[in-house]
């Protein structure tokens, strides 16, 4: 954690980070609350391009993951398992409200969030099944999400399959068709990159047909 302070001739302090598409961040700004210190924190997350890509500051937060609570002793805001949405530097802007100022403590916690990889897709013998199997790359995945296209078609959720699977078989599959699969990782708040795509193609359904 770091310790600052905030103070008239200098109300904002900015710190730099690299981060990675889709890892998620946490990051906390607790300022004690006393007869010397009485900053009311702002925390603002900055993207490589220069703009604000979420903030949290006391009863007014950008988005589900970022919130403030004031406990007496200490007003805390947080930015809480955020989803990076680019790979570059990205910057905290930490300041006061209302030209309050004071001490306070900020800390980051960077959670890789890799994609799964070597997404492999074979037939089942003797039936019209694709058999999935992918490395679990990440440890916080509430799940995954299997996407399928068929032939030329556009992508679309097959099914989703809990935390730790590493395999999946599709029974749903026509004859004579082409099927490709991709695979991410999904929690609460984002998601990971999708995985490398495979398919297969099924064999042609075959009635048997008239016998001379």
């Amino acid at each position: 954690p770091k310790t600052a302070y905030i103070s008239p001739s200098d109300d904002t302090d900015e710190y730099t980070f690299s981060g990675n598409k889709h890892y998620k961040v946490t990051i906390s700004m607790e300022a004690p609350q006393d007869g010397e210190n009485t900053l009311e924190p702002w925390l603002v997350l900055i993207d490589p391009e220069g703009i604000e890509e979420t903030y949290s500051r006391l009863h007014h937060s950008y988005g589900p993951n970022a919130d403030g609570q004031n406990y007496g002793t200490h007003m805390t805001v947080r930015i809480t398992n955020h989803h990076l949405a680019k790979t570059g530097t990205y910057t905290i802007r930490t300041r006061g409200q209302a030209g309050h100022t004071g001490k306070y403590t900020l800390s980051l916690t960077v959670t890789p969030f890799d994609m799964p990889e070597n997404l492999s897709v074979s037939t089942v013998a003797g039936k019209p099944h694709a058999l999935l199997t992918w490395e679990d790359k990440t440890d916080s995945e509430q799940g995954f999400y299997i996407g399928r296209k068929q032939g030329d078609g556009g992508w679309g959720n097959l099914t989703n399959v809990p935390a730790d699977t590493t395999t999946y078989t599709d029974t749903t599959l026509a004859g004579d068709t082409s099927y490709w699969y991709r695979v991410y990782a999904y929690d609460g708040t984002g998601q990971s990159a999708y995985s490398n795509e495979d398919g297969i193609t099924t064999v042609a359904e075959n009635d048997g047909g008239p016998i001379y």
